[in-house]
């Protein structure tokens, strides 16, 4: 008996496992291709150039794991049989709360985008804020870095980023290159939008020869003398 017994609560944890992994492999595909589906949903046609803001992940992973925790803790107390009813009723209710707070995190986690436009720029800062939208003179510093792109299984290759912060203290960070691409079009986009305002412009120590791409490197050292 107590053999039989030790073989359910396997089974019956390996089908737990197995729910819980179901469950969450969409949560973590959804992470994945949601973002850039709502950026391309909900930019204007005349957008240019559209990102992720950098802190949409920061309620990410915790919105994903509060979901598998809570919906590990629902399914253990529901198939229990040592629980009376009595027992496992509040931390049922508990888990369900904690699984609709995770879930509220995560549905605003996804939505934060940035859409850059001849006109303006507009951003959203999760599911349950309003889009802001700036406009080109509320721009006040525009930063340049280059980096190295390390895939395990991939030869590197090397980027560059701006970010262009406006007056109020947001930035958002314009990417240059698309894998070893560079984004040409995107480029001379955002210096046409910004020929006729007033910035300051700064270069840290990665924008050297060694660490730009060559075609690159020359276009963010001499941005001011273009």
């Amino acid at each position: 008996v107590a053999e039989q017994d030790s073989l359910n609560s396997k089974t019956r944890n390996r089908t737990i496992g197995t729910l819980i992994g179901l469950a969450i492999s969409p949560i973590f595909i959804g992470s994945i291709f949601l973002p850039y589906y709502l950026q391309k949903k909900q930019c204007p046609i005349s957008t240019f150039h559209c990102g992720t803001m950098p802190s949409a992940g920061a309620d990410l992973p915790f919105s994903v794991l509060g979901i598998g925790f809570s919906l590990l803790v629902f399914a253990s107390l529901v198939v229990s049989r040592h629980l009376t009813r009595k027992a496992y009723n509040f931390p049922i209710l508990i888990s369900l709360l904690g699984l609709l707070v995770s879930t509220s995190f995560y549905i605003n986690s996804v939505d934060y985008y940035f859409c850059v436009t001849p006109a303006n720029i507009i951003v959203r800062e999760g599911y349950f804020s309003a889009a802001h939208s700036y406009t080109w003179n509320e721009i006040t510093d525009v930063s340049a870095w280059c980096w190295i792109s390390h895939t395990r299984g991939q030869p590197s290759y090397h980027g560059g980023t701006l970010k262009l912060t406006f007056n109020d203290g947001k930035s958002i960070p314009f990417g240059l290159s698309n894998g070893r691409r560079f984004l040409l079009n995107d480029y001379e986009m955002l210096r046409q939008s910004l020929q006729h305002e007033t910035y300051r412009y700064h270069t840290n120590s990665t924008v050297n020869p060694s660490l730009c791409p060559a075609e690159l490197y020359h276009l963010l050292h001499n941005w001011i003398a273009q």
